[in-house]
């Protein structure tokens, strides 16, 4: 549905976003499934973009079973830092919400 030269010029160095008024969406899971976090920042100017900040998050051996499994390769978003995990088969929500409060403070 969107082609990917309008996808390729999407691609933009993002900002520093501190201190913005951000709203958040919060979509929650327990085992196999991901939880995701994601800021929506507003444009504060007249031309400027929605700048989207996504967070995703999946317990440590649920990721290993979906590699097993779906042969989806988690490990390589977590290595790079893009999923964040909890130990366990089970996501602690305590993860999401340290996460929610950094950002907060932010």
């Amino acid at each position: 549905w969107l082609g990917l030269e309008r996808w390729d010029a999407c691609e933009r160095e993002m900002p520093d976003l501190t201190g913005r008024r951000a709203f958040a969406g919060l979509d929650l899971s327990s085992t196999l499934d991901l939880t995701a976090l994601v800021l929506l920042f507003p444009p504060e100017e007249k031309d400027e973009p929605y700048w989207v900040l996504p967070f995703v998050f999946a317990p440590e051996d649920a990721a290993r079973e979906r590699e097993r499994t779906n042969r989806q390769r988690l490990d390589i978003w977590i290595r790079e830092g893009l999923v964040i995990t909890s130990p366990g088969r089970v996501l602690d929500y305590q993860v999401v919400m340290d996460k929610i409060e950094e950002l907060a403070e932010r």
